[in-house]
């Protein structure tokens, strides 16, 4: 009877190690990825716009002197880098996966504290577990591999239609 206890104990104490270290820690992290990402996101497109609102306003200001021009070609490059930034790191999408994830990971430790759905028996643990790392693995593959794959793929693709015609 006293093992049993000790070992309920320690599952018990796995368990919230397991939600403490694991699951919070990276309920966290997808958080704070998700607000920077955004952040870099409507930042980006907020500088576009008042570049592009700027290059009207200084060619209608008056003589182009080479100031003017000058600055007129700065503000153009900016605006297409920062579109060109992105659109290849996908900054709009990026924080919506990293947000997702985060969602997510709250939603399975909820139904797992509430024992909801397949948390209701007795293996509860077995599935938190599996769940969360599934979601962990699929968010992980997601980030690290989205922007260079849909590079390379993209390229793939032209060069298959180029090569079949």
């Amino acid at each position: 009877m006293m093992y049993k206890e000790e070992l309920n104990d320690n599952l018990d104490n796995i368990q919230d190690e397991y939600i403490n270290e694991r699951i919070d820690a990276q309920i966290e992290y997808y958080t704070r990825k998700a607000n920077a990402a955004r952040s870099l996101d409507r930042w980006s497109k907020v500088i576009t716009i008042i570049f592009a609102s700027l290059i009207p306003v200084i060619v209608t200001i008056g003589p182009l002197e080479i100031y003017s021009k000058v600055l007129i070609v700065i503000l153009s490059m900016s605006i297409v880098v920062f579109i060109g930034i992105q659109q290849i790191f996908q900054t709009d999408r990026v924080w919506k996966e990293y947000l997702d994830a985060s969602v997510k990971l709250r939603h399975e430790k909820m139904l797992y504290l509430t024992n909801m759905n397949e948390y209701k028996d007795e293996r509860h643990f077995h599935e938190l577990v599996g769940n969360i790392e599934n979601i962990l693995s699929n968010a992980t593959n997601t980030k690290i591999s989205h922007v260079p794959q849909t590079i390379v793929s993209n390229y793939w693709q032209n060069i298959e239609k180029t090569s079949n015609k």
